[in-house]
């Protein structure tokens, strides 16, 4: 996540406010307007304005050469995260080739096969369904993203975040998704749940206690 500090040039996505930050908070930063207004911003809300990217990226290069090199891990055989549903799907392939293998070795006449039909029956794998997948399409949280883009690109590159997070939750078994698309304009809003409803998904705002008016929550 960009490093802002007083007195950055910045601009809020999805509105055509341009200002300086005077105050950095814990999550949120207070911008003065070109109109000389003090507005309150969560950092997700706000981007560089044009001509800062250069400054930003040299100051980063500059901190991460002081961070202290970290020893590189054996590799391994499974990822380093995974979830309790992945881990005991592994365990529990890890366990059945254990079983073929020892019995395999005692019992040569009996094919694999047979054995891993066998043992598969007495080794359930995980099918329960995960929760909620959260996903913000905030531009400055996509990946390789670019302030110098047309609004209309920048527009569509957030949608098609939106239809592959969408995509990625069913087929990692989410239950719901939560797309953060922010207040605005509401030009992202429309365009998300235009999609959904064309796709004829039951979606709602999400907790506004959480979310306030700025997220969407999907049924898969």
């Amino acid at each position: 996540m960009i490093k802002y500090k007083i007195g950055d040039k910045v601009k809020v996505i999805d509105d055509n406010t341009h200002g300086v930050i005077r105050e950095i908070k814990e999550n949120e930063v207070i911008i003065e307007s070109e109109d000389g207004f003090d507005f309150t911003f969560y950092f997700h809300e706000i981007l560089p304005d044009i001509g800062m990217e250069e400054e930003i990226e040299e100051s980063q290069a500059v901190e991460e050469t002081k961070k202290p090199k970290k020893k590189k891990k054996k590799s391994t055989k499974f990822k380093e995260f995974e979830t309790k549903g992945e881990k005991e799907d592994r365990l529990h392939q890890e366990e059945l080739e254990k079983l073929i293998n020892e019995n395999f070795a005692k019992n040569s006449d009996i094919y694999r096969e047979k054995l891993e039909a066998k043992y598969k029956k007495e080794i359930k794998v995980s099918k329960k369904r995960k929760g909620t997948f959260v996903l913000d399409l905030h531009y400055g949280q996509l990946e390789n993203y670019s302030s110098q883009l047309p609004t209309n690109h920048i527009l569509k590159r957030q949608l098609n975040a939106a239809i592959n997070g969408i995509e990625k939750a069913k087929n990692e078994n989410y239950k719901k998704v939560i797309l953060i698309h922010g207040k605005g304009k509401g030009v992202l809003e429309a365009e998300v749940k235009k999609y959904l409803d064309s796709e004829n998904y039951t979606h709602y705002d999400a907790d506004f206690r959480q979310y306030k008016l700025g997220a969407t929550e999907i049924e898969l």
